[in-house]
């Protein structure tokens, strides 16, 4: 294969300049990405369901790439129950494991008001669940399987996400205003 090297100065010339309008291009929009992720974040934290306070502790954001393949993520890390909060769960039964039992205290909506009968019913016979202390709040129930109503989702991501598009948008234009006025040399 033949080459053929020819140096042109003035095509090197714009080839740098072109290098240099693409990086400020490029940092401007990092800076959007990164002040758009920042909303968003906010937005799904602010959204996010407390109970320990550990999933909220685990959102995060970050940025991949860079100029036309750039790409924002706002994820959860290593909490495995993080999708069922956010999609909440469907009814399903869960077994104790091992031939060992489950135990646990129904909230109080498990109680109708001013009553001391649950509004769950504990099965009679070879598989019944054992009451321990007296029916009201603070009763504790144990059994070999219970069947869960299911969940519903928190949509926090989904909600964040929407929520935080006209500030995401806003970002994005300033950004881009500062990158043109960087390449105007204002």
């Amino acid at each position: 294969m033949l080459e053929i090297h020819l140096a042109i100065p003035e095509l090197d010339g714009l080839l740098r300049a072109l290098e240099r309008h693409e990086a400020i291009l490029n940092d401007a929009l990092r800076e959007g990405m990164d002040m758009a992720l920042a909303a968003a974040e906010e937005e799904i934290v602010d959204r996010t369901p407390v109970d320990t306070g550990n999933l909220r502790d685990r959102i995060t954001s970050r940025v991949e790439g860079a100029g036309r393949s750039i790409r924002g993520i706002v994820e959860v890390n290593n909490i495995l129950y993080a999708r069922w909060v956010e999609e909440g769960t469907r009814p399903h039964i869960i077994e104790a494991r091992n031939g060992r039992a489950l135990a646990f205290q129904p909230g109080a909506a498990a109680f109708r008001i001013g009553s001391r009968r649950p509004q769950y019913r504990i099965q009679r016979g070879r598989r019944a669940g054992k009451l321990i202390g007296r029916r009201g709040p603070g009763t504790m129930i144990i059994v070999r399987r219970v069947r869960h109503p299911g969940t519903q989702g928190a949509h926090m991501f989904r909600d964040g996400a929407q929520a935080a598009e006209p500030r995401i948008r806003s970002a994005f234009a300033a950004a881009t205003r500062r990158g043109l006025r960087r390449l105007a040399g204002k």
